[in-house]
């Protein structure tokens, strides 16, 4: 979640919004899944594809992450981003079915450094990828799951990164760590 809600607010500062808006994706991106408390474990940890039932588990954690931090006072723009991570830009995410601009800019923001996070980190269904894959896949989903904006700038940022840590003399250590990676 750290990882999550750094990149988040580092590509909502890149896109220009409010500081408020920073601060709103920072904090959703430490409380987004706090919801999954609400899930099984097993079904978490499960390695395999999940059943209906098992799938409505896991689509019900965006907002059980939202009622669980309704006691605490924060920003519509961090409730809404919490609430609807896993939309799709194309309408077909949930757990409402919005689409396009129709999701909030929080949300929409959260959604890629998300899933980049997931797709970079090992989890039980599924090994790590290596982060020029997980940028393939982004730009694949640009326009179906995920906001091609956002996206193209997440994917831009990522480059010029991975510039300056070469250009800074660091880049024998960044092809090291990717190889380990793979």
């Amino acid at each position: 979640s750290e990882r999550v809600a750094l990149r988040a607010a580092q590509l909502a500062e890149s896109l220009g919004v409010s500081a408020d808006e920073v601060e709103a994706v920072y904090v959703a991106g430490l409380l987004h899944d706090v919801g999954k408390i609400a899930v099984d474990l097993s079904v978490l940890e499960k390695p395999g594809a999940l059943d209906p039932h098992e799938f409505d588990q896991i689509r019900s954690h965006p907002l059980e992450s939202a009622r669980i931090v309704d006691p605490i006072s924060l920003s519509q723009a961090t409730v809404d981003a919490i609430s609807f991570h896993h939309e799709r830009f194309d309408g077909a995410g949930y757990p409402n079915g919005l689409e396009g601009e129709g999701i909030p800019l929080t949300a929409r923001i959260l959604a890629v450094c998300d899933a980049f996070d997931a797709m970079t980190s090992p989890r039980a269904y599924a090994a790590a990828v290596p982060t020029l894959e997980a940028l393939d896949r982004l730009n694949e989903g640009a326009g179906s799951q995920w906001d091609p904006l956002i996206v193209e700038c997440f994917c831009r940022n990522h480059e010029i990164h991975h510039a300056a840590v070469v250009a800074a003399g660091r880049g024998d250590e960044l092809l090291g760590r990717a190889q380990t990676a793979r």
